[in-house]
């Protein structure tokens, strides 16, 4: 029953995705000067990526003396930093090797090296990101709304590498559609991401940047909603992310993501639960939101529980709770799990896939069932919080993604990768 409440739940909130989202235009006019950003990096050991991340960042569309960008050289032991400090970024070294990992080098950068009284906002990417050219522009745009922690949409740079990195930018489609994007709609909180996103600076004054897990992108999403607030999220910019492209390579990367989600669910779900009792309903209903979304990983562990006994049950013609057949039929429980199966496809449909994501969709399913042995082992692991690197080998261009040969590619959206139209910004 707990996983039939869950699942119509989650498709309640889905609708919100089908709903239309303000563009650009509908920002307010820019008003007095523009926002200083600065852009940090964090790099370990990243030298096959770093050059083209760093030019594509200096060629933002943005007044260049408006932003800085720097890379955070955290425990580097190859050429990151001198690349990275030959094609024009500052680079910020850091060796701890005690204290390791982006969430740890990411405070020590806004804490220990940063001004941040120089800058509105700072912005967080990986070594191995690219960014839309428009990307300080739509950030700025958001900031002048009001929106003090905004998430851009995370898209994937090689999804036809493999199998698997398909499998990883067809869940991100899913999510931006049907996770970010509904509860924006809804007035509820998104979540960052991890990458490409930006936080006010007085924000990161009043709520330090101090991670305890691994996942300090979902910590500190947790922090902003126990605070009353949310976290933005737009699409009109993407920052285009690589993924592993082996199921050898992913399940260490996706095993730590769970170790940090779990601890982060046990370590906040009292505060959160406590937040339901106070607040304006908005901030009520959004503080539950998180707490269900918290407790994913439990999600998963009980469809996967269901997955096993299903089969039984349809071979011995035994419903195994005989009452919830009371409460809904049968062929509705079906309906709900069809519901459920087809609405990745709905997402891709309305992201503008080509027939890529809808081919590979087989493999995305199986793809999907092995979370469940993550989560399990997300779950015994839950209070070891060792840091792991995940390589990354993908150096193209902003401009390649658009020219690369379509065998090796990412998704090709009607011909071209979307892009939002980049006019030139005026310093003022």
């Amino acid at each position: 029953m707990v996983l039939l409440s869950i699942a119509l739940y989650y498709l309640l909130i889905s609708l919100g995705g089908l709903w239309w989202f303000p563009g650009p235009g509908k920002t307010k006019p820019e008003r007095g000067r523009m926002p200083r950003f600065l852009c940090l990096t964090m790099a370990h050991n990243e030298e096959a990526v770093i050059a083209e991340h760093v030019r594509n960042l200096l060629a933002l569309d943005y007044p260049r003396a408006r932003f800085h960008v720097v890379v955070v050289a955290d425990n580097c032991t190859d050429r990151t930093a001198r690349l990275a400090s030959e094609l024009g970024a500052h680079v910020w070294r850091r060796t701890d090797l005690v204290r390791r990992g982006k969430g740890h080098a990411l405070k020590w950068a806004l804490y220990d090296r940063a001004d941040l009284g120089k800058y509105d906002a700072v912005c967080v990417f990986d070594a191995d990101n690219l960014v839309d050219l428009n990307f300080l522009k739509e950030m700025a745009d958001q900031l002048r709304e009001g929106h003090e922690v905004v998430q851009a949409y995370l898209d994937t740079k090689n999804p036809r590498d493999s199998w698997v990195s398909a499998s990883y930018a067809s869940a991100y489609w899913f999510m931006n559609r049907f996770w970010q994007r509904a509860r924006i709609r809804w007035g509820l909180s998104g979540a960052l991401g991890g990458t490409g996103f930006c936080i006010a600076s007085r924000v990161l004054q009043s709520l330090p940047w101090d991670p305890v897990s691994l996942t300090e992108d979902l910590e500190y999403s947790t922090q902003i909603v126990l605070r009353g607030e949310r976290v933005f999220w737009t699409p009109h910019t993407r920052v285009y992310d690589e993924k592993p492209i082996t199921l050898a390579q992913s399940l260490p990367q996706r095993e730590r993501w769970l170790r940090g989600h779990w601890s982060t669910a046990f370590r906040y779900s009292p505060r959160l639960l406590r937040a339901l009792l106070r607040g304006s309903i908005r901030s009520r209903l959004t503080a539950l939101d998180f707490l269900i979304y918290l407790w994913q990983p439990l999600v998963i562990l009980l469809a996967g529980f269901n997955l096993l006994i299903v089969p039984v049950q349809l071979a011995s013609q035994y419903w195994y709770h005989p009452w919830l057949a009371q409460v809904l039929p049968v062929p509705i429980w079906f309906s709900i799990v069809g519901v459920v199966i087809v609405l990745p496809l709905l997402a891709f449909a309305l992201e503008d896939a080509d027939w890529f994501p809808f081919i590979h969709y087989p493999a995305f399913l199986l793809f999907n069932l092995t979370w469940i042995p993550v989560a399990v082992a997300g779950l015994v692991r839950h209070r070891d919080q060792s840091w792991s690197h995940t390589s990354h080998t993908r150096g193209v261009s902003y401009e390649e993604l658009d020219t690369i040969d379509e065998a090796s590619s990412p998704f090709i959206h009607g011909g071209k990768r979307p892009r939002t139209e980049c006019s030139s910004v005026r310093e003022e």
